[in-house]
């Protein structure tokens, strides 16, 4: 009949209506609100690694990946847990930490090398990051007696 028939049109919309609110709850709770967001952070992040030697903005980031700085930072965020402009710092400090282990470059060499613009600012974020100054972490690695920077730190997401 066609009552049965609505009963049953009804159910249907109600399961698929389910199964999509499921889906949408789950997407919430992995941080990926909107398609594409692993993509765009992803491109992001790639660009950062790529770049990260001369000056970087959000609005550059923003530019490359092809999405607005204010979204791209919120994505960001949200996927990572830290600022575009505190990953851009956080891959400068990783690999100035591989050139303090396996080069002979001054810390002064190293800092104009991985984007600082004074020794002083890059002594100050790399203590941030390791707890010890730049010169204290090359003498502690090369004595081996603070563990090694992983390649991994670089990366995004972790693991990749």
């Amino acid at each position: 009949s066609d009552l049965e028939t609505d009963r049953d049109a009804t159910a249907l919309r109600h399961a698929e209506m389910a199964i999509l609110l499921m889906q949408l709850s789950r997407a919430v709770r992995e941080g990926l609100q909107k398609p594409g967001a692993t993509l765009y952070v992803r491109r992001a992040a790639g660009f950062i690694r790529q770049s990260h030697t001369r000056p970087l903005s959000l609005k550059q980031v923003a530019a490359k990946v092809g999405i607005s700085q204010g979204h791209l930072a919120r994505l960001f965020r949200v996927e990572t847990g830290q600022t575009i402009a505190g990953y851009i710092a956080r891959v400068r400090i990783d690999h100035a930490a591989v050139l303090l282990e396996r080069s002979r470059l001054s810390v002064t060499d190293i800092a104009a090398q991985v984007g600082f613009n004074t020794r002083q600012q890059f002594g100050v974020a790399f203590k941030r990051r390791y707890g010890l100054t730049p010169g204290e972490y090359r003498i502690k690695r090369r004595s081996n007696s603070y563990p090694q920077v992983q390649r991994r730190v670089l990366e995004y997401p972790p693991g990749d």
